[in-house]
């Protein structure tokens, strides 16, 4: 335990980092679903819903060790070269994190509604933006790795009504909805 009250900073810039690493990846691969292409859809729902709030602790913890390391670094105490250099590290490591969590401010996706049928899950979602035109109705079907593809409908403009994912039990199909018009049908 000694060890750990000597070295919390090391280890809590580590764990920066590596947070840090995970959402930058994931940025790069999983953060929204493109048009006819595929994608690990659990990592990119994983995305879209914590790196705000890991971005936000890295941060936090990263100004934390800027504030505990300021007084060993004016009076020369400990390794604070070292130390000086770790929150250094922990800051750019904010920084790539924030940029990382930057395109959710523009373009998020949200799931609205989930099925499972013929063999493969069926995720209906929006990607919303503040800008109308970037607007889309999102279908995902497969599963880990879901085959994504935009639905066209004039209802992107505003989502109102909400598209609606359903699952006929009877006859398996499984359809996309905006209202009473039919944007997606798949049957077994």
């Amino acid at each position: 335990m000694s060890w750990l009250k000597t070295n919390w900073l090391p280890v809590i810039i580590a764990a920066c980092v590596l947070v840090t690493l995970v959402y930058v990846a994931l940025w790069q691969t999983a953060a929204r679903p493109v048009d006819g292409g595929s994608l690990a859809y659990p990592l990119m729902v994983f995305y879209n819903h914590t790196v705000l709030p890991a971005s936000i602790l890295v941060m936090l913890a990263a100004l934390t060790a800027l504030f505990f390391w300021i007084p060993n670094a004016l009076v020369k105490r400990g390794p604070y070269r070292r130390d000086g250099l770790l929150v250094l590290v922990g800051l750019a490591a904010t920084v790539a994190v924030i940029a990382a969590a930057v395109p959710l401010g523009r373009l998020i996706y949200r799931e609205l509604a989930s099925v499972s049928a013929h063999g493969r899950s069926y995720h209906l979602g929006v990607l919303a933006s503040s800008m109308p035109e970037q607007n889309a109705i999102v279908l995902c079907a497969g599963g880990f790795i879901t085959q994504c593809r935009y639905l066209p409908d004039e209802s992107t403009r505003t989502f109102n009504p909400l598209p609606t994912l359903a699952l006929d039990p009877g006859t398996q199909v499984v359809t996309v909805r905006v209202g009473e018009r039919i944007l997606y049908e798949a049957g077994p």
